[in-house]
């Protein structure tokens, strides 16, 4: 729950970066190397070297459906992906998606990717005062069992908004 709420967090900054200097990319029908290149282009244009691209899980099937990607990739590449169902690097950027989560933790909603730069280019997650702890004796949850209560307060700065472009799908 706690990854959950960090990862939207992140997504929540993302939409609030997108059309401040780099606009929003809509995909009509399936997603193409070449929208890639266009969106991973957005970052470079500004000198941004681009870390991942993270997608929503109906994107997907468009990878592995759409001849345009099955010629793009090398036959070591389309084995690992049959195999393993697990993500490659396409454009010299790593491929992330949520679409191996669970259901219930999943971000992204479908037809929403975004390309995101290198992370000392994008933002960090700040520490405000480091671990704080405490022993328990479980009562206030309720339980009689003993132990340590453990907190860190922090924050999230996502420094640059030209550090990503997002794409959704009509």
């Amino acid at each position: 729950a706690i990854i959950t709420k960090e990862d939207r967090l992140w997504k929540d900054a993302c939409d609030q970066a997108v059309g401040k200097d780099i606009p929003l990319t809509y995909i009509d029908g399936q997603l193409t190397p070449g929208y890639l290149s266009y969106l991973r282009n957005q970052l470079d244009a500004w000198n941004i070297p681009v870390g991942n691209f993270v997608m929503a899980v109906d994107y997907w099937n468009d990878i592995v459906e759409n001849q345009d990607f099955q010629t793009a990739l090398e036959p070591v590449s389309k084995y690992e992906l049959i195999m393993t169902g697990r993500l490659a690097t396409l454009l010299g950027v790593t491929m992330i998606t949520d679409g191996f989560r669970d259901p219930t933790p999943r971000v992204l909603n479908h037809g929403e990717l975004y390309f995101v730069a290198q992370p000392d280019y994008h933002g960090v997650y700040t520490t405000r005062g480091g671990v704080q702890s405490e022993p328990t004796t479980g009562a206030n949850q309720g339980n009689t069992d003993k132990g340590w209560l453990l907190s860190e307060p922090f924050s999230f700065v996502m420094a640059n908004v030209r550090s990503v472009s997002k794409a959704v799908r009509r």
